[in-house]
C-alpha cells in the first residue's frame, strides 16, 4: 500500500477530521508536523521548505504516490474516492450530491466558529479583530441553528443520512472542539438535536484517539494553573501519540489474523 503523508497538527480541526477518517477506516498514515501560521523551519507552515509543498500555508496536506493535496474537503472526498470509502461518501449520485452540499455550507457557516470562539483563545498572533469575531460569532449561531433544524432536522446524520460521512467527520471538528467536553467555550443547548448528534458522533470508532488532543487541553476561558503554551504543547504532544498507538494497535491486531 503506497504511503500516505498527513501534515499538521492534531488541534487543527481539519487535520483531526482527516485522521479521524483515516483511523475508522485503517488507513495507515504518517504524521508530519506543521505548525499553522509559524515560520520557523523545517515545522512552520510558513516556513520556505512548506510553502514550496503548499503556497497556501493551511493545514492539512496529504502527500500520497498520486497527489499532493490541501483543503481537508478534497482530501476526505478523495481518499474516499481512491479506497472505496462508500460508507462515508456514498457512491450513488443523489446520495454523494447531499454529502456535497453539506461540505460546501460549511466552509461559509460551521467553518467560522473555530475564528469566532477558539482562534482568539489560542491563536493572538491571528489579530482578529472584535468586529470580526463578533460577525463570526452571529455566522455561528446561525449556522448552528441550521444545523439544528435543517441538516438534522428529520436525520440522525447530516445530508439526511442514517449514518455518517466525511461531512459529518468535517463538521464535528468545529461543533465538538466548543462543546462542554472539550474546551466548554459554548453552550450548545439551545441546539438539542445537535448535542444528540455530538452524543452519536463520539461513539464512533477511534473517536478517542483522534480526541487527545482536545481532552488534553481541557477547558478554556477560564482560570488555569498552567499557562496556555505549555497546555497547547502538552495536548499536541499528547495528540500525536495517541494517533501513533492508535495505529500500532491497528497493525498489531491484524498480524494475529
Amino acid at each position: 500500500m503506497p504511503t500516505t503523508l498527513l501534515h499538521g497538527v492534531p488541534l487543527s480541526q481539519p487535520f483531526r477530521a482527516v485522521a479521524w477518517a483515516c483511523l475508522q477506516k485503517r488507513l495507515p498514515f504518517e504524521i508530519k508536523m506543521v505548525v499553522p501560521g509559524s515560520s520557523r523551519a523545517p515545522h512552520g507552515s510558513r516556513s520556505e521548505d512548506y510553502l514550496r509543498l503548499n503556497p497556501a500555508g493551511t493545514v492539512p496536506l496529504l502527500q500520497d504516490d498520486l497527489v499532493t493535496l490541501a483543503e481537508s474537503p478534497a482530501i476526505l472526498t478523495y481518499l474516499a474516492e481512491r479506497h472505496g470509502w462508500d460508507d462515508l461518501y456514498p457512491s450513488d449520485v443523489a446520495g454523494r450530491a447531499a454529502v456535497n452540499a453539506a461540505l460546501h455550507w460549511h466552509h461559509g457557516n460551521t467553518r467560522l466558529l473555530a475564528s469566532a470562539y477558539f482562534a482568539p483563545v489560542v491563536r493572538p498572533d491571528l489579530k482578529l479583530s472584535e468586529e470580526m469575531a463578533t460577525l463570526h460569532r452571529k455566522t455561528g449561531a446561525r449556522a448552528l441553528a441550521l444545523l439544528d433544524s435543517m441538516w438534522l432536522g428529520t436525520s440522525s446524520f447530516v445530508a439526511g443520512r442514517s449514518e455518517p460521512s466525511v461531512a459529518d467527520l468535517l463538521i464535528y471538528e468545529e461543533v465538538a472542539q466548543l462543546s462542554p467536553r472539550f474546551t466548554n467555550l459554548l453552550d450548545l443547548s439551545p441546539y438539542p438535536r445537535v448535542e444528540a448528534w455530538l452524543s452519536r458522533m463520539s461513539a464512533l470508532p477511534a473517536h478517542d484517539a483522534a480526541h487527545a488532543s482536545l481532552a488534553e487541553l481541557g477547558a478554556l476561558g477560564v482560570e488555569h494553573g498552567v499557562p496556555l503554551p505549555e497546555r497547547l504543547s502538552a495536548a499536541s504532544k499528547a495528540g500525536f501519540r495517541a494517533l501513533v498507538e492508535a495505529q500500532q494497535a491497528y497493525a498489531g491486531a491484524a498480524s494475529k489474523l
